[in-house]
């Protein structure tokens, strides 16, 4: 685990763009291919995330720029949980856990309740992270991407 001290969350800023994008490139790309929609979200998070009431949070690690996270605005009621993200050297250091703690706070802050988001059974790791969170797993219905094989909700 990293100390508080040596990890903040913090918005999302133009300045991180390309550090978001590449967070999100080495996730998918071992095991996935980057679709139409991911690159539509990377290459422009400012426009299809941010200016549509949604939120972007970074982790940063000694001015590096470590994980991230979306919050993308459905309606008032409810958002989904995108495009997380942790760089491969720092998984399994409760990255992922603050960024979602930050989140599901922003969620409530919001006053939303509902959360959702989509996965692959592929990803273990991140699963385990969301049930512990206490989402649950819901029908897929119409997943945005092909690789979505699991979506999951939360109520707040």
């Amino acid at each position: 685990m990293i100390n508080s001290e040596d990890l903040k969350i913090i918005p999302f800023e133009e300045k991180y763009a390309d550090d978001f994008k590449r967070i999100n490139i080495n996730w998918l790309t071992p095991q996935f291919e980057v679709t139409p929609s991911d690159e539509k979200a990377l290459n422009n998070p400012l426009h299809e995330i941010i200016n549509r009431n949604g939120y972007i949070f970074l982790a940063q690690k000694d001015h590096q720029i470590i994980g991230c996270i979306a919050l993308e605005k459905i309606d008032n009621k409810t958002y989904m949980l995108s495009r997380m993200g942790v760089d491969l050297k720092y998984q399994g250091l409760k990255i992922g856990q603050r960024l979602m703690d930050v989140s599901l706070a922003k969620a409530k802050e919001l006053k939303a309740n509902k959360l959702f988001l989509y996965t692959s059974y592929q990803l273990v790791k991140a699963i385990n992270l969301y049930f512990k969170n206490g989402f649950k797993a819901v029908p897929v219905g119409q997943a945005p991407v092909d690789r979505a094989t699991l979506k999951l909700e939360k109520s707040l």
